[in-house]
């Protein structure tokens, strides 16, 4: 019965259903990973989705705050691209 009222569930869901559940969790992994950027792209992803999502269902201030999460990871990732990159040290004769 368990298995039938499981099937009943996910076969009602909807498009916009399982978008906003695809965004959840998204965030939820990103939360989970211990490597940074890793967790800055999967984070970005379900910002893009919940963006997506919080339209069609006209939830603005959900999409403006994900909007603004999402350029918030890519000013990290830009800050993290830029601390990573070695500098060269120019050799003088």
């Amino acid at each position: 019965m368990l298995e039938l009222g499981l099937f009943l569930a996910i076969y009602s869901m909807n498009f916009y259903d399982i978008l906003g559940y695809l965004a959840s969790a998204f965030i939820v992994i990103s939360l989970l990973t211990s490597n940074i950027k890793h967790l800055r792209y999967l984070n970005m992803i379900g910002c893009i989705l919940f963006v997506i999502y919080a339209v069609l269902i006209k939830a603005y201030p959900v999409a403006i705050m994900n909007a603004i999460a999402f350029l918030i990871n890519i000013y990290h990732l830009c800050k993290l691209h830029i601390e990573q990159k070695p500098f060269k040290k120019k050799q003088y004769n």
